[in-house]
């Protein structure tokens, strides 16, 4: 009698522990759920400070020694990025081509109003170092890899960085449903913090900043956010978040998951035939 009642008992509370279980995976539980999603997607983040000397030049349409415009900038900033894959003893970081380089979009114009990129009379040299910091505030030189101008996409390479490598969707996100990103916003990015961010996919469209396709997320962004990854509910990258409407920040823009499948893919065979050049300028970085 009483070893019938204590087996009732078991196979009631082990019903109730799967019916907690199950219920838990659609919520914001320990143990499953979008708390469970954020701390161990979050350490495939990355910190990136950027420190750039621009130099820009417009010479004479008649003599190509006149200089008639001359600017000479120092600036740094702040950005987004994410492990995407490790090859041998290189770390792939992907971020926005714009973040990489200041020749994408319209940045030069904010101090050379006349800058024209299609122009043989405009000259920029650019040096750029970027600083890549993990979610335990390890630092390491990156340098570039590979930019895609059209998705505004970057990939940087740096000495490994012992976190692990994100998984890319194969699968284009859904209408209505719910994404996560993981980002630095204004630079607010600490040693074991990083905020986290959430909003709806609402479609698929041209960018009117690239001319190429992209995601759009009603995920706040800001500056610091560009190069942030945006994952799924199975933590797979679904899209690189780049860019935001000037007058309306809650709608943002990111790239596919097919175009950083192919920069991906391009990444690794650039790597593969240029690995012992990438490895010795590497390693003489600190």
């Amino acid at each position: 009698m009483i070893k019938d009642a204590v087996a009732r008992l078991l196979v009631v509370l082990s019903v109730l522990f799967l019916f907690t279980a199950c219920s838990s995976c659609v919520t914001n539980s320990y143990f499953f759920g979008e708390g469970n999603l954020f701390r161990n997607k979050r350490r495939s983040f990355i910190k990136i400070n950027t420190y750039r000397r621009v130099s820009v030049v417009r010479t004479s349409t008649t003599n190509p020694k006149n200089v008639i415009e001359d600017y000479q900038v120092e600036m740094s900033s702040t950005a987004s990025g994410v492990v995407l894959k490790h090859y041998r003893d290189v770390t792939l970081v992907a971020t926005s081509a714009h973040v990489c380089s200041m020749k994408h979009g319209n940045q030069i114009r904010m101090f050379a109003p006349e800058y024209k990129q299609d122009s043989p009379y405009w000259h920029v040299l650019e040096r750029s170092m970027f600083s890549l910091s993990d979610l335990n505030g390890k630092k390491t030189t990156g340098i570039i890899l590979k930019i895609d101008y059209m998705s505004d996409l970057c990939v940087l390479a740096s000495r490994k960085i012992n976190k692990p490598a994100v998984k890319i969707a194969l699968m284009d996100p859904l209408v209505g449903e719910k994404y996560f990103n993981v980002a630095a916003p204004r630079g607010i990015w600490g040693k074991r913090l990083v905020p986290l961010l959430e909003g709806r996919f609402v479609g698929k469209a041209k960018s009117p900043f690239t001319g190429g396709d992209t995601y759009m997320f009603t995920i706040p962004a800001t500056g610091g956010l560009s190069g942030s990854p945006i994952f799924n509910w199975y933590g797979e990258l679904v899209g690189l978040l780049h860019s935001a409407y000037g007058g309306f920040h809650h709608i943002c823009m990111a790239a596919t998951n097919d175009q950083l499948q192919v920069l991906l893919s391009n990444s690794i065979t650039k790597l593969r035939k240029q690995y012992d050049s990438y490895k010795v300028i590497l390693s003489l970085h600190i």
